[in-house]
């Protein structure tokens, strides 16, 4: 009988008290994003490549507006519109290397992307955080055009951003601060055709081997505030 009374005390206790006993719920640190479409503005730095001679666009800001829709778990697709505003060099080909430039102009580029997202964590935030990568391609031109500045320089010698196609990857990360509002960062590569102008390729200059045009690879670096619905 005595051998028997650590176990009858053991069953009074659970039965006055069911749950003393029970294991403890561990919260998830991974919570499930219900909203499956996204609208966000942003603004950034572009720190661009502005080719071999300097005269393509200078480090640029910019400001933007963005739209995805949740296609599957993991996987969103993107339409953007970014407004880049900031210098370039107007350079003259015509005179002595290290003595080119002789004015600067603007650039104010529009850049319309479409862009395929693939979350990191799925359709979940871990800890509030969901990270992601992207991968994407669009169009670009320069809405200022030509400038007084440029007609310091002949006409061949002129450089034109023109209309460009454009590609662009990197990775960012969404912080939730709500089931809607969130705040999103990211930095990728912007790449882009510098084109050459005829001035710039004339062998009787001095320039040899020059392309019509070549890939500039340019640094991105944004934040931004979401909304989910």
């Amino acid at each position: 009988m005595y051998r028997l009374r650590p176990f009858l005390a053991l069953a009074v206790l659970l039965a006055v008290h069911p749950g003393g006993m029970a294991a403890q719920d561990v919260p998830s640190p991974y919570r499930y994003m219900e909203k499956g479409q996204e609208v966000s503005l942003y603004a950034g730095i572009l720190d661009t490549d502005p080719g071999r001679f300097g005269f393509g666009p200078g480090d640029q800001q910019f400001v933007g507006a963005r739209y995805a829709v949740v296609v599957s778990n993991a996987f969103s697709l993107e339409g953007s519109t970014t407004t880049t505003f900031g210098p370039r060099d107007v350079v003259n080909p015509a005179r002595a290397e290290g003595d080119r430039v002789v004015d600067e102009a603007e650039v104010r580029l529009v850049i319309l992307e479409a862009r395929l997202q693939f979350a990191l964590t799925g359709r979940r935030s871990w800890h509030r955080i969901q990270p992601y990568t992207f991968l994407g391609g669009g169009i670009s031109f320069d809405t200022l055009g030509d400038q007084d500045e440029d007609f310091l320089l002949e006409e061949g010698d002129r450089y034109e951003y023109g209309t460009r196609f454009t590609g662009t990857f990197g990775g960012g990360f969404r912080f939730a601060f709500s089931d809607r509002w969130m705040l999103r960062a990211e930095g990728g590569l912007l790449l882009y055709k510098l084109g050459y102008p005829s001035g710039w390729r004339d062998e009787e200059r001095g320039f040899v081997g020059i392309p019509e045009d070549e890939w500039m690879s340019n640094r991105a670096l944004s934040v931004g505030l979401a909304w989910r619905f």
